[in-house]
């Protein structure tokens, strides 16, 4: 089997685990996977993010213990990239502790008015009662 074929088998594999429905299953699952990697043929770095990733079953598993819980979006993320990217902007927290705080207080205010996709601001999007659908209205 090709390389390119073997990753995105393996990929699937893991997938497949992430939607195990309980966590007995969820440790079969891993030791099944585990059990099929072992037997192939692997570039360095697919053998160690495996690696990494079997460290880690004991803390995936707690997920199991809350069912009700949602895992990480997204959504979330596309949020969290916005923030790190603000602050990198921003050459991180610099200044006082109270300047700080109001202008991470400031962008979050902004990202809730902020829609999740671009292609939301086009003029035809925009009501005919919003300010920015009117330039005139807007002052300079």
């Amino acid at each position: 089997m090709l390389e390119g074929a073997n990753c995105a088998n393996c990929k699937a594999r893991i997938w497949d685990i992430y939607r195990a429905e309980s966590k007995d299953v969820f440790y079969q699952a891993m030791d099944e996977f585990r059990n099929w990697f072992e037997q192939g043929t692997w570039s360095q770095t697919v053998t160690e993010a495996v690696e990494k990733l079997c460290q880690r079953v004991e803390r995936y598993a707690i997920s199991y213990d809350h069912p009700n819980a949602h895992r990480t979006s997204n959504m979330v993320d596309r949020l969290m990239n916005r923030l790190t990217r603000y602050l990198y902007a921003g050459r991180g927290i610099h200044g006082h502790q109270h300047t700080s705080e109001r202008r991470l207080h400031c962008w979050a205010l902004l990202n809730n008015f902020r829609p999740a996709s671009s292609s939301l601001w086009t003029t035809s999007n925009l009501s005919e009662s919003s300010p920015l659908s009117q330039p005139e209205a807007i002052p300079p």
